[in-house]
C-alpha cells in the first residue's frame, strides 16, 4: 500500500493530471461504520492512471483521498463519478464500501 501511495503522491505533486477534478468541500462516508469524513477529494480518470497502475480501469473514475503523509484511499466510483454532486457509492482497492460526495450529501 505504501508503494501505491508513494507513486500516487509523486504523480500529484509533480504533475497535474489532464482530467483531475479537485473537490475541496468533499466528504466520504465509510459504509460499514457510517462515519463521515470531510476531506478534499481528487477525482481521476482511470485512463490517466493506466498503465502505471495495473489495477486501474481506463473506463472508470477514481476518488483519491490523501489522509496523512503515509495514507491514502483510492475508491473506484465507476463511470458514475460524474454524479459527484449528490454522491456515488464505490469500493476501495481492499473492497470496502464508501460513499463519495460534496458536503452535505454524505
Amino acid at each position: 500500500m505504501r508503494t501505491i501511495l508513494a507513486l500516487l503522491t509523486a504523480m500529484f505533486c509533480t504533475s497535474v493530471l489532464a482530467d483531475t477534478t479537485v473537490i475541496e468541500d468533499g466528504c466520504v462516508k465509510y459504509i460499514e461504520t457510517g462515519k463521515v469524513y470531510n476531506v478534499r477529494v481528487n477525482i481521476v480518470d482511470g485512463k490517466d492512471l493506466w498503465p502505471k497502475y495495473s489495477w486501474a480501469n481506463v473506463l472508470t473514475k477514481y476518488a483519491i483521498v490523501f489522509w496523512e503523509k503515509d495514507e491514502a484511499t483510492v475508491i473506484d466510483i465507476s463511470v458514475f463519478g460524474l454524479l459527484m454532486e449528490t454522491g456515488v457509492n464505490g469500493k476501495d482497492l481492499q473492497g470496502r464500501e464508501w460513499k463519495v460526495a460534496k458536503r452535505p450529501w454524505c
